[in-house]
Formats: C-alpha cells, sequence, structure tokens
C-alpha cells in the first residue's frame, strides 16, 4: 500500500512540516505522525507525496525540482499533477515533458518552487 503524506510550510517556522494533512474551516495543518502534533501551515504551500524516491532515496514531493543525467547533458523539471493522466509528472518551462515516474528514481532532487525558484531557469 502507497504511503499518503503531504508536506507544507509552517505558518511560525516556515520551516517544512510532514505528516497528513488536515484542512479545517479555521486552519489547515500537518499532523507529524512521530510526534501527532499539529503544526498550523501555509495551504499554498501544500504539496503530496509521489510514493517515489529519487536516486539518493529522498522521498519526491509534488513542487520538487528535479535533476536528471543524460548522456552529454543534463535536464532539471518540477514534478507536477497531471490531471488529465491523473499521475506525476516533470515539467520544463511550463511543458509537460514525457517523464513518467519511473524516470523520477533516476534523478536528484535539487530544491523546490518555493525555497529555490532560481532552479526553474535551469
Amino acid at each position: 500500500m502507497r504511503d499518503i503524506k503531504f508536506r507544507g510550510k509552517g505558518l511560525n517556522s516556515n520551516k517544512w512540516e510532514y505528516g497528513s494533512l488536515v484542512n479545517t474551516t479555521f486552519r489547515p495543518y500537518i499532523i507529524d505522525g512521530t510526534t501527532l502534533s499539529e503544526h498550523p501551515i501555509n495551504i499554498d504551500t501544500v504539496r503530496q507525496y509521489t510514493g517515489l524516491k529519487d536516486q539518493n532515496g529522498n522521498e519526491i514531493y509534488e513542487g520538487d525540482i528535479l535533476n536528471r543525467k543524460y548522456v552529454g547533458f543534463e535536464l532539471s523539471y518540477v514534478v507536477v499533477w497531471d490531471e488529465d493522466e491523473a499521475m506525476f509528472k516533470g515539467e520544463r518551462k511550463r511543458t509537460l515533458v514525457e517523464l513518467p515516474p519511473v524516470h523520477f528514481e533516476s534523478a536528484s532532487i535539487i530544491g523546490n518552487i518555493y525555497d529555490n525558484p532560481e532552479l526553474l531557469d535551469r
């Protein structure tokens, strides 16, 4: 069974919180699966875990920027949810590239769209 997890930036700490998403009318928060602590988060930063890991064993979340080396060049792209195909894909400068999730596992996370927006220009 696949893990359904989320991450979001903490409202008070501005650090990433990981766990289960609870979105109430009062405030959204992440419940940490280890301590069961509630962490208020910025709902605009919430992203879902893809269920995959990169080549270094790091969990890949929607909004992560990945780098994949090919023979003679490198390609960086953002992990996005494709509604039409109901799957996570790689997006490069607002154009979907044909990189199904299986290719994510041969890439490395180099950042994310919130902490490293400058990497989007690569």
